[in-house]
């Protein structure tokens, strides 16, 4: 079954991005949406990112680098620092 992503956010909306899977799954960062960021938006910057497809039909490798920063420089996203505090696992709450 394919995974259908939520690519609208509206302005003043805190998001985060994830990439990988399984041991290879994490956050890339939070940030914070300075205009409406509507799904043909998103998939514009993809296709900038992406760039040109090789002769054996793949993208430029490092793709997934460029997707944040052309984010930032077209003024849609603001990068916010936050921490993370674990609270425990298995249902036990330990904050030590």
């Amino acid at each position: 079954m394919e995974k259908v992503q939520r690519l609208h956010v509206p302005a003043g909306k805190l998001f985060c991005l994830s990439r990988g899977e399984y041991s290879n799954y994490g956050y890339e960062g939070h940030f914070l949406a300075l205009v409406e960021i509507t799904p043909e938006m998103f998939r514009e910057v993809e296709a900038e990112a992406n760039g040109k497809k090789d002769d054996w039909g793949c993208y430029e490798y490092g793709a997934d680098d460029r997707f944040i920063p052309a984010l930032i420089r077209r003024g849609w996203v603001m990068d916010v620092d936050c921490i993370e505090i674990h609270t425990g696992s298995y249902g036990d709450l330990s904050l030590s």
